[in-house]
């Protein structure tokens, strides 16, 4: 089950300082690509980013944790709050037919 790391900078002049040492940013997450599973931006209603987002291929709290404190943007205080999560991938999921079944169990479990 991989891991989410939620970052949401402090404010705007925030993200805006990132631009600073994205090259950094880019180099950390190139050095880490075979444990990521996806990773991107979060955005305003304007696409303006106001965090970003990594989903290790971890199981592990720690792997999270150590991830966070050598990420760049991290280690530059921009963020305001750093949320590590468990999650429970849906899409794409190993086993195809996980939806349909898990809509079966839904339905059985309903009386439907």
């Amino acid at each position: 089950m991989p891991v989410l790391i939620a970052c949401y900078y402090r404010s705007p002049l925030a993200a805006q300082q990132r631009l600073a040492i994205r090259d950094r940013y880019i180099e950390y997450i190139l050095q880490h690509k075979e444990s990521i599973a996806f990773a991107g931006a979060i955005c305003d209603a304007q696409n303006q980013p106001t965090g970003m987002f990594v989903a290790l291929k971890t199981d592990l709290g720690s792997d999270a944790d150590d991830f966070i404190v050598g990420e760049p943007y991290n280690r530059a205080s921009l963020f305001e709050s750093v949320r590590i999560d468990r999650l429970m991938q849906f899409i794409p999921h190993s086993n195809e037919s996980f939806l349909e079944e898990e809509l079966q169990r839904e339905k059985m479990r309903l009386g439907r």
